[in-house]
């Protein structure tokens, strides 16, 4: 992962694969293998770079590719209820 460690000057993170997805076309099959990144500390700048472009995970409302969608839905599912079973009350992700 240099490109992150380059690109946001980070040095600690944690990598998970997340469930693989397979999203099927009239004429071939896309194969996912995306990954959850969790930084050691919340990037302080703005949400447009040169490099991208940063969205909250629970304000989808923005047009995505359809197994992309559905694999942040699932990713932000899983926040919800990983808070709930940590703090004992639903809490916003952030």
């Amino acid at each position: 992962m240099e490109w992150l460690s380059y690109t946001f000057k980070v040095s600690h993170f944690e990598i998970a694969a997340i469930e693989p997805v397979t999203h099927t076309f009239s004429h071939f099959k896309l194969h996912l293998y995306p990954k959850h990144i969790q930084l050691n500390y919340t990037p302080i700048g703005v949400m447009e770079a040169d490099h991208g472009v940063w969205y909250k995970l629970n304000k989808q409302k923005i047009g995505l590719a359809a197994p992309v969608k559905q694999t942040l839905q699932k990713l932000y599912q899983q926040k919800k209820e990983s808070d709930h079973d940590t703090h004992g009350e639903m809490c916003e992700a952030r």
